[in-house]
């Protein structure tokens, strides 16, 4: 019993290391970007800092980009995987919802939800007003629960209400978009973005019910 402890808890630390070691590898590459070609032009510390973050964001979201191809790839379903990733980063961008707390935690959970609307899309034959009915239901929820900020992106009250404005639009037009490819034939469209609408419901509902309780994380409102 012991053993297998030990085992599991140097499993884990092996994990641990190198997932750091490739945070530490992307971080060293976008200081090594920062210092080659943009030094002169970031005139201070935190502008650096800043600077530095955000071109660690986009390298994830490159390596994101890529890991998905693969995916889609692997799978044959790759036209099906960019239909959903767009729907969902269209609702989710103003609305909000759960965050991993690692990248490869992100891009782990998004492909896990990606690859079940495909499967579920492909084996499920019911009748289309299911979908209908999820991608209606799960708008209307949406729109009800966003904007949702969290510690690390609290959002002023203005914030929050040009991005309520925005989430209305969005997710209005996505729902517009898929009846659009239902009615033109593109049911497998029409199915993916549904799917879509309907995975990122669940990723709010956990962060309204915590932002409900009144948790510290959850209630960041800035005057």
């Amino acid at each position: 019993m012991m053993a297998d402890v030990r085992d599991k808890r140097k499993a884990s630390r092996e994990k641990n290391i190198i997932y750091r070691g490739v945070i530490y590898l992307i971080q060293a590459l976008a200081k090594q970007i920062r210092v080659s070609f943009f030094q002169k032009q970031l005139k201070n510390e935190i502008e650096q800092a800043k600077f530095e973050y955000g071109l660690l964001l986009f390298i994830e979201t490159g390596l994101d980009i890529i890991g998905f191809i693969v995916i889609g790839y692997i799978f044959n379903c790759l036209d099906h995987l960019a239909i959903y990733l767009i729907t969902f980063a269209m609702v989710r961008m103003n609305a909000g919802g759960h965050h991993a707390k690692t990248f490869v935690g992100c891009f782990l959970t998004t492909s896990v939800l990606a690859l079940a609307s495909v499967g579920i899309m492909t084996y499920y034959s019911g009748p289309h007003f299911i979908y209908f009915a999820l991608g209606i239901l799960s708008s209307a929820m949406i729109i009800m629960m966003a904007p949702l900020d969290s510690i690390s992106k609290p959002l002023s009250r203005k914030q929050k209400r040009r991005c309520k404005v925005k989430t209305v639009y969005f997710t209005i037009s996505v729902m517009a978009l898929s009846f659009a490819l239902y009615i033109f034939g593109f049911t497998d469209g029409f199915k993916m973005m549904s799917l879509a609408i309907g995975a990122q419901m669940l990723t709010m509902i956990p962060i309204f019910y915590k932002y409900k309780k009144g948790e510290k994380n959850y209630e960041n409102v800035i005057e």
